[in-house]
């Protein structure tokens, strides 16, 4: 009998053993198809790379588009230069124009003089609130105490 329970936990043993070697055999046939694919993409970019004069040919296209885009980048900066010193010539004209104008100085007297304006209502809309505040506090003070001096008055005559 003891033979007989030996024998079956050394078959539970190898079954575990046996299991776990299926499981590694699993993982490593995964690992041997990722290995494969990343194989045939590396063997297919060996062939572009295999191109030598094709890639050359490649690199020298795309270096003269590039160049080509930065000669009409260059040539479009040069056009837009004169344009823009003549439109920045002719704002300063302007703007020293605008600034000798006598309406110009008085709009913008009237202005200054309307923003100090509004400022002042700002002010008095305040001030006014101010003392719509304090007038409302010494009603209610004085109805105060006037309630006082009734329960005053209500509390002697109840003692009496």
């Amino acid at each position: 009998e003891s033979t007989l329970k030996r024998l079956e936990h050394m078959k539970h043993q190898r079954e575990q053993e046996l299991a776990k070697v299926e499981a590694l055999e699993g993982k490593i046939a995964d690992e041997l198809t990722a290995i494969e694919e990343k194989t045939m993409v590396l063997e297919e970019e060996m062939v572009e790379y295999d191109d030598l004069v094709g890639l050359h040919g490649r690199s020298d296209l795309l270096v003269q588009n590039l160049t080509k885009q930065r000669d009409e980048c260059t040539e479009k900066i040069g056009k837009t230069k004169p344009l823009i010193a003549t439109l920045s010539a002719n704002y300063e004209r302007d703007n020293a124009k605008l600034e000798a104008d006598d309406n110009w100085s008085s709009l913008q007297a009237m202005e200054e003089k309307q923003k100090e304006q509004a400022q002042t209502i700002v002010d008095l809309k305040n001030f006014i609130e101010e003392k719509g505040r304090e007038c409302e506090y010494t009603s209610i003070k004085a109805e105060c105490l006037q309630t006082a001096r009734s329960m005053n008055e209500a509390l002697i005559a109840s003692l009496a």
